[in-house]
C-alpha cells in the first residue's frame, strides 16, 4: 500500500486534483476489491453492498487499465488537448462499444484495447509533437520505473498459473506497478521537501 498511498500523496502536493480523485477512485476499488476477494466463499460468492464479488473485480481491473493509459499519456508528455483526450477517454469508449458488440466481453478484450490505445498514444505523439517533446527522464530513475513495471508485468499472469500464491504475486503485482508509477510522476512532479525514494537495489538500477 505504501507506494499507492506516497503516489496519492504526491498528487495532493502537487495540487494534480484530477490524478488524485482519478487514482484515489482506483485505490478505493482496489482495497474493495481485496476485502471482497477475502469474504467466506471466495470472489464467487462474496458481495458487498448489493455489487457482485465479480463486479467488483471487473470494476478495479477496468478502472486500473484506464490509469495506465493515462498514465502512459503523462508518460510520453502529451501536450495538445486532442491528443490528452484520446489517452483518457479512447480505452472507456472503447471497452464501451466492444461490450456492446460482443455477446460475451472479457477482461482479455479489455487488456487488447489498453495495448492498441497506449500504441497509438505513442504513435501520436511522435507523429504530431515529435520525439524532441518527449519528456527527459532522470537515467536512474527511468531504470527504475522500467525495471519496476517489468517485475510487475511478470507477476501479472502468475496467480492464474500458481492459484494457491494468488495473494502473494497479486500482491507483488500491486507493489511493483504502484512503485513504478510513483516513481514517475516523482519525476514528472516537483514538489519541494519530498523525498524521492527509489525502491529497489542499487544493483537495479545502477547505470553503466
Amino acid at each position: 500500500m505504501l507506494p499507492a498511498v506516497s503516489t496519492l500523496r504526491l498528487h495532493a502536493k502537487a495540487r494534480r486534483w484530477n490524478d488524485l480523485l482519478a487514482f484515489g477512485i482506483g485505490f478505493a476499488l482496489a482495497v474493495i476489491y481485496h476485502v471482497v476477494h477475502m469474504m467466506p466463499g471466495g470472489i464467487a460468492e462474496a458481495s458487498l453492498w448489493g455489487v457482485s464479488g465479480a463486479t467488483w473485480r471487473t470494476l478495479d481491473i477496468l478502472w486500473a487499465q484506464g490509469l495506465l493509459a493515462r498514465t502512459f499519456g503523462h508518460v510520453v508528455g502529451v501536450h495538445r488537448p486532442s491528443l490528452a483526450t484520446f489517452a483518457n477517454l479512447a480505452f472507456p469508449a472503447g471497452v464501451l462499444v466492444m461490450s456492446k458488440t460482443f455477446e460475451v466481453f472479457t477482461l482479455g478484450i479489455a487488456s487488447k484495447i489498453l495495448s492498441i490505445v497506449v500504441f497509438l498514444t505513442l504513435v501520436a505523439k511522435l507523429s504530431l509533437e515529435g520525439r524532441e517533446s518527449m519528456p527527459q527522464y532522470d537515467a536512474t530513475r527511468g531504470r527504475a520505473a522500467l525495471v519496476c513495471f517489468a517485475l510487475g508485468l511478470m507477476c501479472f499472469p502468475l496467480p492464474e498459473l500458481v492459484p494457491e500464491m494468488y495473494w502473494l504475486f497479486h500482491s507483488l503485482w500491486h507493489i511493483f506497478m504502484a512503485a513504478g508509477i510513483f516513481e514517475v510522476y516523482l519525476e514528472l512532479s516537483s514538489v519541494e521537501g519530498l523525498k524521492k525514494p527509489i525502491w529497489l537495489p542499487a544493483h537495479m538500477v545502477k547505470i553503466s
